[in-house]
């Protein structure tokens, strides 16, 4: 099963067992999100990632091959609403000491990028009003 690869890949770290039923769900085609908790003034998601086996060599056998499908595996929890990475500098084994959180940066930025060229592309993205031009969208 593919979504048993993701998973393998993101190495979620289970905060809830609502939420694991609803990544699951939202992994295997059913468009369900995660659910959300507030922490005080700050609302997160109910269920975070662990980014443990991200440049693990020792223990995940990770090479940097890998990375489109560790991509893909981050992509896939985020569109279902994980806001929560768990990341350490020394995640990572060797050379490749901190490679966790060099992807996590280099993932974010990438679904960002995604995200603004797929509303620019479609139209939906108003430049004008990003820009501050209150007449553009007329």
């Amino acid at each position: 099963m593919a979504w048993m690869s993701l998973l393998s890949k993101a190495l979620c770290i289970c905060l809830s067992l609502p939420s694991v039923t609803g990544l699951v769900s939202n992994l295997t085609g059913n468009k369900s999100k995660i659910g959300r908790v507030t922490a005080g003034p700050i609302e997160i998601s109910s269920l975070g990632c662990g980014t443990w086996s991200w440049g693990n060599k020792l223990l995940w056998d990770y090479d940097p091959s890998q990375d489109e499908e560790i991509y893909r595996a981050y992509r896939a929890v985020r569109d279902a609403g994980v806001t929560i990475f768990d990341t350490a500098d020394s995640y990572g084994t060797m050379e490749l000491n901190g490679r966790a959180e060099i992807l996590l940066g280099r993932f974010e930025r990438r679904l960002q990028e995604e995200k603004l060229s797929d509303k620019s592309q479609s139209g939906m993205f108003d430049f004008g009003s990003f820009l501050g031009n209150k007449d553009a969208a007329k």
